[in-house]
C-alpha cells in the first residue's frame, strides 16, 4: 500500500530520504545525492543552457528550465511573469505545468486580482508564501476568489529585483492541495529566478538592439542619410547600408571611396580634406557629387568628426552622408518659379504703367524728332546760324540721353534672367522708379516727394529692389486715391543709419490696421479690392534674399509707411557714373527766340509740361513760318493774352494741373473758334475718340513726323479762319436782323417760306400794298437786292444759338 509523503516533501525528496537509509536487495546500498549537490547540478545545467542559447532560443530554453525547476521542487506548475508596475499588471512569459492544470491568462491585473501578492512582491519586494487557502484572511476576498478561480491550493511568488525594482516574478504552485513551503528553499528559488531573468534581460537587450538597428536603418532610408566610419591607420572604410545605397558601391578603402566621387569634384574634395587635416579641424562639412555604377549622379553632403593622435596625425573619423539631390533640384525649381513669379509681377506692374512708360519715352523722342526736323527745315531755308545749330544739337543730345536712361531702366526692371548682385546706388534706382510712376501720380492728383540721401550703396540686384519700390509706390497711389485732391501725398525716404540703408514709402491714405500688419506680407493677403495679395509677399522674399528686413508702420502723413532695410556698402565701392545716361552739365537749352507776331502770320499756342518737347515744337513750327507761343500748363495759357489772337492750339493730353481734355473744354467755352490739336505719347484710342467727338481738329501721337504735324496745323489754321469768318457773318446777320420790326420779321419769314405777296397779305390779314411796302424796307435794312441774298442772311442768323427762338411762329398775327 502506497504512503503519501509528509506535508511539504515531494516524492523525489521521499525517494532520496529513503535511499539514504536502505540498501538494495542485492546487498548494494544506494545513497541519494545530497540535496545541495542536486541543486548545484540544476544551477549549472540551467546556467549553461541559458547562457549559450541564442536570442531566438532563449524562450524555449526558459520553458525547459521551468520544467526542470518544477520537477526539482515537486510542484504542479512553475511560471515566470514580467511585472508591469505602471499598469499594476503581470504578463505571462513562460510556464511549465503538469497535465490538467488550468491555464492562466496572458495578462493579469495583478493589483486587482491578487492585491496582497502585488503589495508584497512589487511594493515590499518580499516573497509571498501561501501554504493553504485557509491562511488567506477573511477580509482578502479578491485574493481568495482569484486563487480559487485558478484552482491554487498553495503557491509562492518570488520577486526578481534589479535596480531596486521588481522586474520579474518566479511563481510556483500546487493545484487543489496545500503545500508547506520550506523557507530555507526560498533563497534557492530566487537564485534560479535570477538566472532566468538574466537570460530574459539578454534577450530583451538584443531585441532592443536589433530594433534600434532596424529603426536606424529605416530612419536613414527615410532621411536619405547614411553613416560611415574611416580608419586612417588601417586604411579601412565602412558604412551603413543606406550609405552604400547612396554611393552605389561598397568601398572598403580610401582610394575606393575617392573613386566614387565625380571626376569634376574629386580634386576640390581632396584639397578640402588635406586642408582640414592640416589645420587639425575636428569637424568638417563638404558637398560634392558621386557617380553610381549605372551613371546616375547624386549630390551628397558629407559631415563628420575626426580623432587625431597627439602627433597631429588623423586616426579615425566618423560621419554621415546625406543625399540632397532632390532637395537641390527642388530648391532650383523653387528658385526658378520664384524668379518667374517676380518677373511676372514686374511685367504686370510695368504693363499697368504702360501709359506712363509710353509717355515718358515718347516725350524725349518727340523732342528729338521735332528738333531734328526743325534743323533740317532751317537748313533748307538758309536761316540757321552756328548758335542755332549748336542749340538744336545740344537739345537732341540731351533728349537722346534721357530716352536712353528710360529704356535702360525699363530693361533692367523687366529683365527675366537672374540679375547678379552688384553695388547699386539705391537713391538712383528709386529715382528711376519714381519717374516711371510720376505721370500716373499726376493723373491721379498725387504729389510725390523724394528725400533720398546720397551714398545709399548696397550689394543688390537692382531690378529686384526696383520691383520692391514699384510695389510700395503702386500700393501708396492706390491708398491715397480716395482722399481729397489736395491731401494725396506720397513721400519716398532713404537714409543711411549705422551700417544699414533704410528705405520707406509713406502715404496719406487710411493706413494698415494693427491686426492686418502681422499677415500683410503673406501670400494672397491683400488690403486692396481686386488685389491678388502677391506684391508684398514677393517684396518680402526679395528683401530677405538680400539679408534685409521689411515691415509696415503708421506714417507721419497719417497713412501707412512701408519700409525695408539692407546692409550698406562702403562708399569707395560705389559704381562709376555712366556718362552716357547723364546729361552733360555744359549743354544748355536756351529759350528759342520767337518771331514778333505780324499781320498775316498765323499764331500757334503750344501747351506741354515737358520743356524739351515745347522747345522742339517751337523750333519746328517757327521753321514753317508760324508765330509760336509756348506754355508749360493750361492755367498759364488761360491767363495769357496771346490765346485771344491764336489761330491754333497744340495740347498735350496728360499734364500737371489741367489735363489736355479739361483745357480743351474751357477753351471751347471762351474761344469757340480756336481749333485744338492733341499731341500725346499715349496710344489711348478712347481718349482720341473722345477728343474728336468734343470738337478737336486732330489727334496725333508722339513722335510725329513734321509733315504730319505741319499739315494738321495748316488744316487747323484754315479751319479756324473759316470759323471766324462764318462767325463774323453770323454776327453781322444777327445785328441786321435785330434792326427789323416784329412785322418786318414776320414778312421775312413768309418770304423765306416762298410765299407770294398775295398769300402773305391773306395770312397776315393786311393789304398786298402793305406787304410790298414792308418787303422793301426789309431789303433796305438788310442791304440786299434779291430774295436769295435775303434768305442767306436769315439762315446765317438762325445758325447763331443766341438768335434762335426769336423768330415768330408761322402765321402769327400782329
Amino acid at each position: 500500500m502506497r504512503r503519501d509523503p509528509p506535508d511539504g516533501e515531494s516524492t523525489a525528496d521521499a525517494a532520496i530520504r529513503s535511499g539514504r537509509t536502505r540498501s538494495t536487495g542485492r546487498g548494494r546500498s544506494v545513497r541519494a545525492k545530497d540535496e545541495t549537490e542536486r541543486f548545484a547540478e540544476l544551477v549549472c545545467a540551467l546556467s549553461s543552457r541559458l547562457a549559450g542559447a541564442s536570442a531566438e532560443r532563449i524562450l524555449a530554453e526558459v520553458e525547459a528550465a521551468l520544467e526542470a525547476i518544477r520537477v526539482h521542487f515537486g510542484v504542479d506548475q512553475c511560471t515566470v511573469l514580467k511585472l508591469v508596475p505602471e499598469r499594476r499588471a503581470v504578463v505571462l512569459i513562460r510556464r511549465a505545468a503538469v497535465p490538467g492544470v488550468p491555464p492562466i491568462p496572458e495578462t493579469i491585473d495583478y493589483g486587482k486580482a491578487f492585491p496582497t501578492t502585488y503589495r508584497t512582491v512589487v511594493e515590499e519586494l518580499r516573497p509571498y508564501v501561501l501554504d493553504r487557502l485557509d491562511d488567506i484572511p477573511p477580509d482578502e476576498t479578491a485574493q481568495r476568489e482569484s486563487s480559487i478561480a485558478l484552482e491554487l491550493g498553495a503557491y509562492v511568488a518570488i520577486p526578481i529585483v534589479s535596480g531596486g525594482v521588481a522586474r520579474y516574478s518566479l511563481a510556483m504552485g500546487c493545484n487543489g492541495r496545500p503545500h508547506r513551503w520550506r523557507r530555507d528553499r526560498i533563497r534557492l528559488m530566487q537564485a534560479l529566478g535570477e538566472i532566468i531573468a538574466s537570460a530574459l534581460d539578454r534577450r530583451e537587450g538584443e531585441e532592443r538592439l536589433r530594433r534600434s538597428v532596424a529603426d536606424l536603418a529605416q530612419a536613414q532610408r527615410v532621411a536619405r542619410t547614411g553613416s560611415w566610419v574611416r580608419d586612417f591607420v588601417a586604411d579601412l572604410f565602412s558604412a551603413s547600408d543606406e550609405a552604400y545605397r547612396i554611393i552605389g558601391a561598397r568601398p572598403v578603402s580610401s582610394d575606393e571611396w575617392r573613386a566614387c566621387i565625380h571626376p569634376d569634384d574629386r580634386e576640390r574634395v581632396g584639397i578640402e580634406v588635406r586642408t582640414h587635416f592640416a589645420n587639425h579641424r575636428q569637424t568638417y562639412r563638404s558637398e560634392y557629387r558621386v557617380v553610381q555604377p549605372g551613371g546616375d549622379v547624386r549630390v551628397i553632403v558629407d559631415e563628420g568628426e575626426v580623432l587625431y593622435h597627439e602627433t597631429g596625425q588623423p586616426l579615425r573619423a566618423i560621419g554621415t552622408i546625406r543625399d540632397v539631390t532632390e532637395t537641390r533640384r527642388t530648391a532650383r525649381e523653387i528658385g526658378d518659379l520664384r524668379s518667374r513669379i517676380w518677373h511676372a509681377d514686374r511685367a504686370a506692374r510695368a504693363g499697368a504703367l504702360g501709359g506712363s512708360l509710353a509717355h515718358e519715352l515718347g516725350q524725349p523722342l518727340a523732342a528729338i524728332l521735332a528738333n531734328a526736323q526743325a534743323g533740317l527745315r532751317f537748313l533748307d531755308s538758309g536761316a540757321l546760324d552756328a548758335d542755332g545749330t549748336r542749340s538744336i544739337l545740344e537739345a537732341i543730345v540731351r533728349d537722346d540721353k534721357r530716352a536712353t536712361a528710360i529704356i535702360d531702366g525699363l530693361r533692367s526692371l523687366l529683365r527675366k534672367e537672374a540679375a547678379p548682385k552688384e553695388p547699386v546706388d539705391l537713391a538712383e534706382a528709386l529715382t528711376e522708379v519714381v519717374s516711371l510712376v510720376r505721370r500716373e501720380a499726376e493723373g491721379l492728383g498725387v504729389r510725390i516727394e523724394t528725400r533720398l540721401a546720397p551714398g545709399l550703396l548696397a550689394l543688390a540686384a537692382k531690378a529686384q529692389l526696383q520691383q520692391v519700390g514699384l510695389n510700395f509706390l503702386s500700393n501708396a497711389l492706390e491708398a491715397v486715391r480716395a482722399k481729397p485732391a489736395g491731401e494725396r501725398r506720397v513721400v519716398v525716404d532713404g537714409a543711411r543709419v549705422a551700417g544699414s540703408i533704410e528705405i520707406s514709402v509713406s502715404d496719406s491714405g487710411e493706413g494698415v490696421a494693427q491686426p492686418a500688419r502681422d499677415s500683410i506680407f503673406e501670400p494672397f493677403r491683400s488690403t486692396r479690392s481686386g488685389g491678388l495679395g502677391l506684391g508684398l509677399a514677393i517684396s518680402r522674399s526679395i528683401v530677405e534674399s538680400h539679408e534685409g528686413r521689411i515691415g509696415v508702420a503708421t506714417s507721419a502723413l497719417g497713412g501707412a509707411r512701408f519700409h525695408f532695410s539692407l546692409p550698406a556698402l562702403d562708399e569707395d565701392r560705389a559704381p562709376a557714373a555712366n556718362d552716357a545716361r547723364s546729361p552733360s552739365p555744359t549743354l544748355s537749352s536756351p529759350r528759342p527766340a520767337l518771331p514778333a507776331p505780324a499781320a498775316g502770320i498765323p499764331c500757334v499756342c503750344v501747351v506741354d509740361d515737358d520743356r524739351s518737347v515745347r522747345e522742339g515744337l517751337v523750333r519746328l513750327l517757327s521753321s514753317a513760318g508760324y508765330a509760336v507761343v509756348p506754355f508749360a500748363s493750361g492755367d498759364e495759357l488761360l491767363a495769357s493774352h496771346e490765346v485771344a489772337r491764336a489761330d491754333c492750339a497744340i495740347l498735350d493730353v496728360r499734364m500737371s494741373g489741367l489735363s489736355g481734355p479739361e483745357l480743351h473744354g474751357r477753351l471751347a467755352g471762351r474761344y469757340p473758334w480756336l481749333p485744338v490739336i492733341f499731341l500725346t505719347a499715349h496710344r489711348d484710342v478712347p481718349t482720341g475718340v473722345h477728343a474728336m467727338r468734343t470738337g478737336a481738329a486732330d489727334f496725333l501721337l508722339k513722335p510725329v513726323a513734321d509733315t504730319d504735324l505741319l499739315a494738321a496745323v495748316g488744316r487747323a489754321v484754315r479751319l479756324g479762319a473759316e470759323t471766324r469768318r462764318r462767325d463774323e457773318s453770323r454776327r453781322i446777320a444777327v445785328e441786321r436782323l435785330e434792326r427789323l420790326s416784329p412785322r418786318e420779321r414776320e414778312i421775312l419769314e413768309q418770304v423765306a417760306l416762298g410765299h407770294l405777296n398775295k398769300r402773305i397779305a391773306a395770312d397776315l390779314r393786311i393789304s398786298e400794298a402793305t406787304v410790298k411796302q414792308h418787303r422793301g424796307r426789309v431789303m433796305d435794312k438788310l442791304g440786299v437786292r434779291s430774295v436769295p441774298a435775303l434768305i442767306q442772311i436769315r439762315e446765317a442768323a438762325m445758325a447763331t444759338p443766341s438768335y434762335q427762338g426769336r423768330i415768330p411762329d408761322e402765321g402769327a398775327g400782329p
